[in-house]
Parts: structure tokens; C-alpha cells; sequence
């Protein structure tokens, strides 16, 4: 570079100044050389390590021994857990560490360097895989290689475990157990063996999740490795697992435990709705038959139900060991709440007997009965169906309408309370006595027998005891009583009105009386299917706590 900025500079602009320059293209130069000389040694370094080697040979010292490989494993975020498929989603640090017996150098042979980073893709490195799950992304970075021969490489993964949803029927109080087996896919445990050397969270780089609190573990080492033909149930983080290959490999396993954070809140969104939909189901107990709205609310319930359980379907998982408790809590209200549908259908059919006007059916006899025990059950009044039995009972006692009436006779004592006269009182009993002699043709007191062809003996008399008591009104009410009693057939068909007429009212009563027994005997059936509704529902919740704890 210096050589090119001098041959640049011609004799024409050769000036005063050229001193400076020379002074500062030489700093310039005495600048590069420690770099180049670094780059030098970096450069040497790395052709005398990647000479001689070999991708495919594995970095042990003894063939015969196995290369011990400590991995640590960080969690950095937990994407998604997917009920579906029984999988978490999460994102993981992964560094793991071991030595390369080929990849060692004195660092005083080479400027001092003690440290050099290769591409991991130009190195040897153990194919550490996830055995229950899968590798979604794999981001590596550059292996830093120490003058020891110890490599460390750093590898950010998505991984996809497979996990056990453990106390599912719980939720959502479910524990969501996820165990990750780490191990070298394809060497077995005599050539490579896994250390778990640290886990847990990446303190800088992790995300808390807002639905799940985690809980990373490992299980403890153990020295003993022994191959099986299935895999281990121990979990030991040490153990020799054998696959369907039937090869034994070396693993470290991870516990990731996971649980809501905020339980209490989706217990409520889900529960909430289940309740009203119940508290629901009952008002239409209480809603009258005429009303016509029981149908729509226990419709309205069921509705709620249904749309509460299609949510939980989504919500958890298909393949679950049990059935959680609170998906059988709002399956069973789903169930009684039909039912309370169907027993307002029957009480609004027992309800539509009373409305029949023209000949309603009366309630039957051993219905009556059972009306008379549970009226008394739940303390109700059921004063129409002791009328009704009133009614039908061939022994029953005589109504008033049923004694026949004496024909209507007009009547004068109303007068007597205004003749307070004695000579009075005694002057219209004798005009009443002589009135009411037999109508022979003779008058009353007449001692020779005349009879009325006497005209003025019989009329002067009757003229002056008229005149004589005042009395009237009492001549003509008798008079009025004779013509009445003598008009026997417009009083037969009289009598004939009225009994139709007291039959009538009869039939208007007795079937006021059975349209109350069916009033009645729907009330009744409202109350018992609520009493039938409140055992089911209490029974439901007794054994969803009971088996929750």
C-alpha cells in the first residue's frame, strides 16, 4: 500500500508537505503489521489443525473408551402446548462440550493464541438428538476450540417433546409432565456417554409464558449402565435406553413440569356459564304454565350447555386417560337440563287439560291420591281436588241447590210491623179469617148460609170490614195467592226452568272443579321435577369434589 502512494506522488507535485505525508502512511504501515502478523498465526493455526483432519473419525484418545459429552441444556421459551398431539413447543439453549484429542495445539507455538473458533460444520460433533420428539430448528454458531482439545458448542433449538399430561381429569388443575431424552443417535453407549452437566432457564434470553409456570429437573446420575429391550421406566439421567434398533445408547433426561399459572380464571370462564345455565333451568320451574315461556328457558339452558361443552372439546386434549371432572359436570347439567326440558313438556301438557271447556277429563282417581300425599309434601293447598272428590263421591253431602223450592207465595207480614194499633191488629185477623172460609158461595160469619148471590149482605160486609181495618194490601196478596195456586202449568214449567238451570250450575262447577285438579296436578308435577332436578344436580357436585381431591 505504501509503495502504490508513493509511485502515485510525480515530481510536479513534489511540495513542502511530502514529510508529513511519509510520516503518516508509516505509522499506517507499523500499525498493520501486529494484525497481519496475527492473522498470520490464526491462519497457520487453523491449516495445522484441519490438515490432518478427519469428520468422521471420532476424537477419543482409546478407541476402546468412550468420549464423555456434557451437554446443558437451557430453556429459553415454551411456544405451545399442543393437546392434539400430546406435544410442547419450546425453544432451548443446548450447549454441549467435549474433548477433541485431535484438535490440541501448544499456544506458545502460535502467537499465543489459546483460543480459535472454527465452523462446527468442518469438526467432529456428537449427533445429539431429542429421542421422544423431534427437531423443529437448528440454529448452530461457530465451535470455540480450546488449546486443550476442549470444544464447546452453542446451538439454539425448537424442540417438539412428547409429553405426558398427567392428572388431565383435573382441569384445569392439570399437571403437564414433558420428559426429554437427550442421547448420540448413532453411537451407542461404549463409544459416547452423556453427562447432563446443568440445566434450567437462560437467565438473559427467557421469556416467561403467560399461561404456564415451568419447573426444569434433572434425575440424578447413575454409574450403572445396563441395556434392555425396552425402554427404561427409571428416567435416571445416566440410564441406558434401547430402542427399536436394539441399540443402547447413553442418555440425559430432563424433567419439564408444567402448570397453569392462573387456573382460577379459566375455572371461571368455563364454570360460570354452566351454573347460570342451571340457575336458569330452575326459574322455569317457577314460571307459570300460561305463561309459555318454559319452554324457551329450558331451551335457552340447553343451548348454553351445549356450546359450553363444544368449547371444552377444543380446549382439551382428545386423548386423554380420563374424562376430566368438569367436562362430566356440564355434561351431566346438559343431561338433567333436558330432562327439566322434557318435564315441562309434560306440565304443559297436564296444564292444557284445564283449558278444555266443552267436556274436560277428569283426573283419575289414583293421581288424586298421589296429588293429596305430595300436596302435603310440599306443603301446598290443594283445595280444588278435595272439592272435585266432593263432587264425584256418591256419598256427598246435599248441596243447596239440590232441596227443591216451595212454589213463590206472596206474603203480608212486612205490613204487620206498621200496625201498631191493637183495634187494628185485631180488626185484620178477623178480615183474614172471614177471607179464607171455602169459596162455597157464602161468606164467613154469615149464620143463614146466604151465599154470594146475596150481593149486599156479602159485599157490604167485605166493603165495610175493608173499610174498616185499612187492610188492603192483605186482600190482594191472598187474592193474588189464590189465581197463583190456581195456574198449575205455567208453575210446572217453572219448576222445569229451574232445575235446568241448578243442573247447569252443577255442570259449570264440576267442571270448574276439574280444570283446578289439573291445574293443581301440573303445579305439583313443576315442584317434584324441581325436587327431582336439585337431588341430580347436588349428587353431581357432591362426586365431581369428592373425586377432584
Amino acid at each position: 500500500m505504501l509503495l502504490l502512494y508513493a509511485g502515485t506522488i510525480s515530481r510536479a507535485t513534489y511540495t513542502s508537505a511530502f514529510p508529513v505525508r511519509l510520516t503518516v502512511a508509516f505509522v499506517m504501515l507499523v500499525g498493520l503489521v501486529p494484525s497481519r502478523l496475527a492473522d498470520e498465526q490464526e491462519y497457520r493455526l487453523t491449516r495445522y489443525l484441519m490438515s490432518n483432519y478427519d469428520l468422521a473419525v471420532r476424537p477419543s484418545e482409546n478407541a476402546s473408551l468412550p468420549l464423555q459429552v456434557k451437554i446443558h441444556v437451557l430453556l429459553q421459551k415454551i411456544q405451545q402446548l399442543e393437546y392434539e398431539t400430546n406435544t410442547v413447543k419450546a425453544s432451548w439453549k443446548v450447549i454441549q462440550r467435549w474433548n477433541d484429542a485431535h484438535l490440541r495445539w501448544n499456544a506458545s507455538d502460535f502467537g499465543g493464541i489459546a483460543v480459535l473458533r472454527i465452523p462446527s460444520k468442518q469438526i467432529w460433533k456428537p449427533d445429539v438428538v431429542l429421542l421422544n420428539g423431534n427437531t423443529a430448528e437448528v440454529r448452530e454458531s461457530h465451535a470455540v476450540v480450546h488449546s486443550s482439545g476442549e470444544v464447546v458448542l452453542l446451538e439454539e433449538r425448537n424442540l417438539h417433546s412428547w409429553c405426558h399430561f398427567d392428572k388431565l381429569h383435573l382441569f384445569p388443575f392439570e399437571v403437564h409432565l414433558c420428559r426429554l431424552a437427550f442421547a448420540s443417535w448413532a453411537y451407542d453407549a461404549s463409544q459416547i456417554t452423556m453427562d447432563a452437566h446443568s440445566f434450567g432457564v437462560d437467565g438473559e434470553l427467557f421469556v416467561p409464558s403467560l399461561e404456564f409456570v415451568h419447573e426444569v429437573s434433572s434425575y440424578p446420575s447413575s454409574t450403572s449402565l445396563s441395556s434392555s429391550t425396552s425402554s427404561s421406566s427409571s428416567f435416571s439421567s445416566a440410564s441406558i435406553i434401547s430402542g427399536i434398533d436394539s441399540m443402547a445408547r447413553s442418555t440425559v433426561q430432563l424433567q419439564l413440569r408444567l402448570y397453569r399459572r392462573s387456573p382460577f380464571g379459566q375455572l371461571l370462564c368455563l364454570l360460570l356459564p354452566v351454573v347460570l345455565a342451571n340457575l336458569m333451568a330452575v326459574v322455569a320451574f317457577f314460571v307459570p304454565a300460561a305463561s309459555g315461556q318454559k319452554l324457551t328457558i329450558s331451551t335457552q339452558s340447553l343451548l348454553i350447555l351445549c356450546a359450553v361443552l363444544v368449547y371444552m372439546h377444543r380446549a382439551m386434549p382428545t386423548m386423554a386417560e380420563r374424562v376430566p371432572l368438569l367436562v362430566i359436570y356440564a355434561a351431566w347439567s346438559a343431561a338433567v337440563v333436558a330432562g327439566s326440558l322434557l318435564c315441562s313438556v309434560l306440565t304443559l301438557s297436564i296444564h292444557s287439560q284445564s283449558g278444555c271447556r266443552l267436556r274436560p277429563t277428569p283426573v283419575p282417581r289414583g293421581f288424586r291420591r298421589l296429588v293429596r300425599v305430595f300436596a302435603k309434601i310440599f306443603v301446598m293447598d290443594c283445595c280444588g281436588v278435595q272439592t272435585s272428590d266432593a263432587t264425584y263421591s256418591p256419598k256427598r253431602e246435599k248441596s243447596p241447590l239440590d232441596t227443591p223450592k216451595a212454589p213463590m207465595e206472596f206474603t203480608t207480614d212486612h205490613i204487620e210491623h206498621y200496625n201498631f194499633s191493637p183495634s187494628l191488629r185485631s180488626h185484620r185477623k178477623q178480615f183474614l179469617f172471614d177471607a179464607a172460609a171455602p169459596a162455597t158461595g157464602t161468606i164467613a160469619g154469615d149464620s143463614t148460609g146466604v151465599g154470594v148471590g146475596g150481593p149486599r149482605g156479602g159485599m157490604s160486609d167485605v166493603g165495610s170490614r175493608v173499610g174498616e181495618c185499612g187492610a188492603v194490601s192483605d186482600l190482594v196478596g191472598q187474592t193474588m195467592s189464590l189465581v197463583w195456586q190456581a195456574q198449575a202449568p205455567p208453575m210446572s214449567r217453572l219448576n222445569d226452568t229451574m232445575a235446568r238451570f241448578d243442573e247447569r250450575l252443577r255442570e259449570d262447577e264440576r267442571r270448574r272443579d276439574i280444570r283446578e285438579e289439573w291445574r293443581t296436578l301440573s303445579l305439583l308435577c313443576d315442584r317434584v321435577f324441581l325436587a327431582v332436578f336439585f337431588l341430580i344436580s347436588a349428587l353431581t357436585a357432591a362426586f365431581v369434589l369428592i373425586c377432584s381431591s
